[in-house]
């Protein structure tokens, strides 16, 4: 980080943004909490930041692809996917693990321009999988590779539960969506925690008993799927 200090000895937060604005929001939000910023203040400005220039910048975004449901065959034994992607086909081979919508799945074939993937009766009753739609747009992630850049937190795609989407509110430039967790799953909510929904890595912003929050800005709203 840039230290040039202003006349008062402390960092400027315009010569802050300029320096995170290269690092992506994940390891941004690390460096405000071990610098003991004031996220509140500080965070949403520099977001605004990141929108504002993210033609610029090498926007560091959580899911790979959106994918779409081009055939989906449900039976007593479970689900066949085929699901036309491009960018994840990349270095994929069959048995590789694909997370969709945040569920880890077998790739069981790969076709010129997508996969196909086997869901177990397991995972059907665990997620949303069974109410997928064909023409409907899915989250998509290969596999992390050790090495690589983590910009959430890590996601072991065995889904826990299910969360009932409650209400959506206008937040500055950002939408904060509000879910209701399964009760008994609550306790392992930690506000400013993080949470993968629909396999987007995202920070709890409120908790409210079962009711937790959490917020997208814009670029996360339309790359993504929640």
């Amino acid at each position: 980080i840039d230290s040039k200090e202003n006349n008062n000895g402390t960092v400027t937060t315009d010569h802050l943004f300029a320096s995170l604005l290269d690092v992506g929001e994940g390891i941004a939000i690390r460096i405000f909490i071990g610098m003991n910023l004031n996220l509140d203040d500080m965070y949403d400005e520099f977001c605004e930041k990141i929108y504002e220039k993210k033609g610029k910048i090498n926007k560091k975004l959580l899911i790979e692809e959106l994918g779409i449901i081009r055939e989906n065959k449900y039976s007593s034994k479970g689900c066949v996917l085929s699901i036309e992607c491009k960018k994840i086909l990349d270095d994929l081979k069959i048995g590789s693990s694909v997370a969709v919508n945040g569920a880890c799945l077998t790739v069981t074939d790969i076709l010129s321009d997508g996969i196909i993937t086997e869901i177990s009766n397991e995972t059907l009753k665990k997620t949303n999988s069974d109410s997928i739609k064909i023409g409907e747009k899915v989250n998509l992630e290969r596999a992390l590779k050790f090495g690589g850049r983590i910009d959430g937190h890590i996601v072991t795609g065995h889904v826990d539960c299910f969360a009932r989407f409650v209400r959506i509110e206008k937040e500055g430039f950002s939408n904060r969506y509000y879910f209701e967790i399964e009760e008994g799953y609550q306790k392992y909510i930690v506000y400013k925690g993080s949470i993968a929904i629909n396999g987007v890595s995202l920070t709890v912003a409120s908790i409210d008993n079962n009711i937790f929050s959490v917020e997208l800005i814009p670029v996360t709203d339309q790359k993504s799927v929640v």
